[in-house]
């Protein structure tokens, strides 16, 4: 994906409007909520995983001005804006080229959406979602796709082996990867495992059962627990709060 003048350009107004909004808007209570996280690090959090306060953390050391804290969400939606094209790019590619008023359809659309608006300066653990969901989104999509089929041909084998190897190799890095940003998503919010979910789901759907017998999805899963070590330790030594609170706010319980 080759950022041009428009996209820049288009990048530029969402980031400015988020500025205004950021420097003129009070801290909501929720943002207040997690500013205190920052100023109480810790592994995990009662109701929350932990990133949302590990990141707001470093801001936190330049004052606290709501610029200063706002600085993460517009951080992440530039990423999500990269995101949503760059899965455009690879699921749409017609959609991608076309455009509107010189702009490109996918990245106007998310110029016109609130919702990511309200994120791109409110730092709140959604916020940090967004990114992470498009990067889990490319990272699968890369990995649905059909194997690839190296031409053979006569006296090439060794140049053949050398191909495979490649092919194995990046195949392997996107595994890590996407094991990389499920783990990120899981510090960001307990609702990530029903992004997990969807993942599995998605390869069954254009692999069928055959990738759970590669090393690839179970190094993804280690490098996923390993990211989210901390959130299993802090409620472990805390009676499993946060599990429980999240179980009790799904079934509508006030406890």
């Amino acid at each position: 994906m080759r950022w041009t003048p428009r996209v820049w350009m288009g990048v530029g107004v969402g980031v400015l409007l988020h500025l205004v909004m950021g420097a003129l808007i009070d801290l909501s209570p929720d943002e207040a909520h997690y500013a205190l996280y920052a100023s109480h690090l810790d592994w995990s959090y009662y109701d929350h995983p932990p990133l949302v306060g590990w990141l707001q953390w470093l801001f936190l050391q330049f004052g606290g001005a709501n610029v200063w804290m706002r600085v993460v969400p517009m951080l992440a939606w530039v990423l999500t804006a990269w995101g949503v094209m760059r899965l455009c790019d690879a699921m749409y590619p017609e959609i991608a080229k076309s455009s509107v008023f010189g702009l490109r359809v996918d990245l106007l659309l998310l110029l016109l959406s609130p919702i990511p608006h309200l994120l791109g300066f409110a730092l709140t653990p959604d916020a940090l979602l967004m990114p992470l969901t498009c990067w889990v989104m490319w990272l699968t999509w890369q990995l649905c796709q059909p194997d690839e089929v190296l031409p053979k041909k006569k006296n090439a084998n060794q140049k053949l082996a050398t191909q495979q190897t490649v092919v194995n190799s990046n195949q392997m890095l996107t595994w890590l990867l996407l094991g990389l940003a499920l783990g990120l998503s899981g510090l960001a919010k307990y609702t990530a495992v029903l992004l997990a979910l969807g993942v599995v789901m998605a390869l069954c759907l254009y692999k069928g059962w055959r990738w759970l017998l590669q090393l690839g999805p179970w190094l993804a899963f280690v490098v996923a627990l390993l990211c989210v070590l901390p959130v299993l330790y802090w409620n472990a030594i805390n009676d499993w709060a946060s599990f429980v609170y999240q179980a009790n706010h799904a079934a509508g319980s006030k406890a």
